[in-house]
């Protein structure tokens, strides 16, 4: 997937004309499937959930939830992928927790529920995941995780993950899986094979899509700041 960077350059450009209080755009909405549901924008800071469509903007802090028949994808600046599974209930954070950033806006993302399949970019920039059970940081590309309250389960198929809570650490590399029960160390890898197919290959590549984003000028102006992600 690709960026189209002079676009994006300008974005970041004309995000600085945004007001204090609102955030640039961590991210766009390429597919919506049945119920899929933003609880907090970080910066709109809606009421009540809101329904999420094709195109939207998402930001760091959102929460982000899809109900028994909702499936969503989405792309983030630097042309990460993420696909969320039925009943899958996540927070997008700009920090780590401990507390570190990296250039693509989100370092981290919360998964309190469901099943949340990524492809990650930029190989040296920090990104994690977070889990009632066990913190995973990213050390490669792509894989599954899926979380509830007492375990977290994850299928890596590409690159490395490192899993690891209170109580011990693993590093987990391709073709692996494992999983982390709460209040017990992580276990040691197993060996994995992918299905022929599952929920994340049924949803199908990322599609591209346009976001816009309305800023203001210096002078009060407002225009109208398009985002091309292909």
């Amino acid at each position: 997937m690709k960026i189209t960077s002079l676009i994006l350059a300008g974005a970041l450009l004309a995000a600085s004309a945004l007001p204090a209080a609102a955030s640039k755009p961590a991210g766009v909405v390429t597919l919506v499937q049945g119920s899929v549901s933003r609880l907090l924008d970080s910066a709109a800071k809606p009421a009540a959930p809101a329904a999420l469509k094709v195109g939207d903007a998402v930001f760091a802090d959102d929460r982000i939830t899809t109900g028994a028949n909702g499936r969503a994808a989405l792309v983030l600046t630097d042309g990460t992928q993420l696909k969320l599974n039925y009943n899958t209930d996540i927070v997008l954070h700009a920090k780590t927790v401990a507390g570190k950033s990296n250039d693509r806006g989100i370092a981290s993302i919360k998964i309190l529920l469901g099943d949340l399949w990524s492809k990650i970019t930029k190989k040296k920039s920090i990104f994690e995941f977070e889990t009632p059970s066990a913190v995973a940081a990213v050390k490669g590309s792509s894989g599954e995780v899926s979380a509830d309250a007492g375990q977290t389960c994850i299928q890596w198929s590409e690159g490395k993950l490192a899993v690891s809570n209170d109580l011990g650490s693993q590093m987990m590399g391709a073709l692996q899986q494992m999983c982390v029960a709460k209040g017990f160390a992580p276990p040691a890898p197993a060996p994995w094979t992918p299905p022929a197919s599952s929920w994340s290959s049924s949803l199908g590549g990322v599609e591209a899509a346009t976001l816009q984003v309305k800023v203001k000028d210096a002078d009060g102006s407002e225009k109208t700041l398009v985002i091309e992600y292909r």
